[in-house]
């Protein structure tokens, strides 16, 4: 036992000191290759290149000869020596005889500035390679870090000045500029669009835009900048707007196509589809310049109202004849619109005592005149165009009284439907029966124009075609003499 045991014991000896000599005979790793670095996120970072994150990932390629290889790299600001301590150690890798492999060690918490680094490799003996310096001859800085994104852009316009403001402009020309302290400005991306939010198109190197003929409607020109190390600024953004159309307006409604500037004023009534500047033109029919020009001033957008008295510039009354308007707006970006009226037939009398002037109210119809006047004794205190009896069906002449009133009231036709003066049930605010035979002073909804003419031969009760004997009023005339004639009023129909 005691031989075998020293056999074994000399064996193992030997045995160990075969394998000192195997260490003692190990060589170092040969240097790293082939130095990369990249972003957190894995971009490339070339050398002499920027970094937007303080976070870098450096990469080296090591050829193995089948034992454990870890990287290390030493990260030294620009400018400053080199230490040769380990800034950070990369995870251990085994690289078989013959092939080789990559490495990589990252580096957190990076200061913006300029940065230069070197690598090796290190075995399981802690035998080191020789350091190996990133980058190429003549380069001041491996790589540099800027985390700091660019100044939002300013946007300024040539055409277009006033930020929000509306042009009618038919070429727009806008401009910008960013700063970035760091990295440097790399390009803009722009966008133009009708809302606030906008999809960021591919970077572009254009500091300015020409528009030709965008639509009418409100703009938003959307500008961003990024500097060279990738970071994108906040969105600097430009609001105007276009509107090349003239403000517009439509006739609703005019007091009357016969117009007796005695009897009252002429009142249009329009529309605007937005605030303008309107100015007004009374024209005479086969007159090129108007007769009146009036300054309505700044209108609201909605419905709008002329006033005429039938006067013109001089305060003189018209003559008689064929009138027109035109209504012009303008905009406070200079848009101008021409909007003319239908026409209306202008018939300036002045009413004359017509009868022997009695005390108290007192209603006279004229025939001819197709007019009624109202009188307390001598003064006259209303006058307006009305409308007669058809020629088959006319108006009573002669001394009434007004001895029943009504309001509401219906009419209905004593003629049967075969009859061609039947008509249907037709209901009035205000009626005033003058005669026993069914003669009334009362408004007529259904009727539009009233005064000489529309007691015509026409179908009765049509614009045109006289009464069925009844006086027709327009229904303001109507309401007057409702409350300002009591029972017992005198009505004396003239011719």
């Amino acid at each position: 036992m005691k031989r075998l045991y020293g056999v074994s014991l000399a064996l193992a000896i030997a045995i160990g000191g075969i394998s000192a000599a195997s260490v003692a005979a190990a060589q170092p790793p040969g240097p790293p290759a082939r130095l990369a670095q990249r972003t957190a996120g894995g971009a490339v970072i070339p050398f002499g290149g920027w970094s937007r994150t303080s976070e870098v990932r450096f990469s080296m390629k090591a050829s193995g000869d089948g034992g454990w290889l870890r990287p290390q790299v030493e990260v030294a600001g620009a400018g400053q020596a080199f230490a040769g301590k380990p800034t950070a150690t990369g995870r251990a890798m085994r690289v078989a005889s013959g092939t080789s492999a990559r490495l990589s060690a990252t580096v957190t918490g990076l200061h913006e500035g300029g940065y230069d680094w070197q690598a090796r490799l290190i075995d399981s003996h802690n035998q080191t390679s020789p350091w190996v310096t990133a980058g190429t001859a003549g380069q001041t800085d491996a790589f540099a870090v800027d985390t700091s994104a660019p100044s939002r852009p300013f946007i300024r316009s040539s055409t277009n000045p006033k930020w929000g403001g509306w042009y009618r402009t038919t070429v727009e020309t806008f401009s910008w500029s960013s700063k970035d302290s760091g990295s440097g400005i790399a390009g803009y991306s722009w966008a133009l669009g009708h809302h606030l939010h906008s999809a960021r198109p591919a970077l572009g190197h254009s500091t300015s835009v020409t528009f030709k003929h965008v639509g009418d409607g409100r703009w938003v020109l959307h500008v961003w900048s990024r500097d060279a190390a990738g970071n994108w600024s906040r969105l600097g953004y430009f609001r105007f707007n276009i509107e090349r159309r003239a403000p517009y307006l439509w006739y609703r409604s005019v007091s009357t196509s016969h117009f007796n500037p005695y009897s009252g004023p002429e009142r249009w009534t329009f529309k605007l589809n937005r605030g303008a500047y309107v100015r007004a033109e009374v024209f005479r029919s086969g007159q090129k310049s108007p007769v009146v020009v009036r300054k309505l001033g700044w209108l609201k957008r909605g419905r709008n109202h002329f006033v005429w008295h039938g006067r013109d510039g001089h305060r003189k009354m018209v003559k008689h004849g064929w009138y027109w308007i035109r209504l012009y707006t303008l905009d406070k970006i200079g848009n101008r619109g021409d909007f003319p009226s239908a026409g209306i037939w202008v018939w300036p009398f002045k009413p004359k005592l017509p009868f022997v002037p009695e005390p108290g109210h007192h209603i006279v119809v004229s025939l001819s005149r197709q007019a009624l006047y109202a009188y307390n004794g001598s003064k006259l205190v209303w006058q307006s165009l009305v409308t007669t009896g058809n020629p088959a069906l006319p108006t009573p002449t002669g001394h009434f009284t007004i001895f029943a009133k009504f309001h509401p009231f219906e009419f209905v036709s004593p003629w049967p439907p075969s009859s061609p003066y039947y008509y249907p049930p037709s209901w009035v605010s205000y009626a005033m029966e003058f005669q026993n035979q069914g003669y009334f002073i009362h408004d007529a909804p259904w009727r539009t124009h009233f005064g000489p003419g529309s007691n015509g031969p026409g179908k009765p009760g049509t614009n045109y075609g006289g009464t069925h004997g009844c006086v027709n009023t327009p229904l303001k005339t109507a309401h007057f003499l409702f409350s300002w004639a009591p029972i017992g009023t005198p009505v004396d129909i003239v011719k």
